[in-house]
């Protein structure tokens, strides 16, 4: 991994296909918790999509794991809504991705100003009205930018009649 940058740097400045499939190969193998984040970055820079689709689809896979660790935090803005754009996001819920989403925001004060465009992205009218309350609603930052989110889960929860049904055949 140490390598893997002026490997891939040579590689394309030479145009060596077989140099540039090695470390496409050898970067997808190497996925994992610990450095899925930096294996997109890598495939930001040289652009490689096959491997930036791969890690992302690692991170959806595993989500749970990688809140544990620091990797989270360097994922970029445009990363993180990325993911919370997902459709591939496995065995995680509303609560976890706003958790997720709610730990990037608050490692540095400038995430900040990202604070509507990443909480527009979970679903809130998901959670359930106990957790929307016991882990939602005392978030600062939802009180002050996002109340409107709040509001509308809890007209979602407060108004059952309303709320989509399955059509019966």
């Amino acid at each position: 991994m140490r390598n893997v940058h002026c490997v891939l740097s040579a590689a394309g400045h030479m145009q060596l296909k077989p140099i540039l499939n090695f470390c496409k190969t050898f970067l997808v193998g190497e996925i994992s918790v610990y450095n899925c984040v930096d294996i997109i970055h890598i495939a930001e820079k040289y652009t490689l999509p096959g491997v930036e689709d791969k890690a992302y689809n690692f991170i959806a896979e595993h989500l749970n794991e990688l809140v544990k660790t620091e990797e989270l935090q360097k994922l970029t803005i445009n990363n993180m809504s990325l993911l919370l754009d997902s459709y591939s996001l496995k065995n995680v819920s509303e609560l976890e991705l706003f958790e997720a989403a709610r730990q990037w925001l608050l490692y540095k004060t400038e995430r900040y100003q990202h604070v509507r465009t990443l909480m527009e992205k979970i679903h809130f009218p998901l959670i359930p009205p106990r957790d929307l309350l016991r882990y939602v609603n005392f978030v600062e930052f939802m009180r002050v930018e996002c109340n409107y989110l709040l509001l509308e889960a809890s007209n979602y929860h407060m108004l059952p009649h309303s709320q989509p049904h399955p059509s019966v055949c």
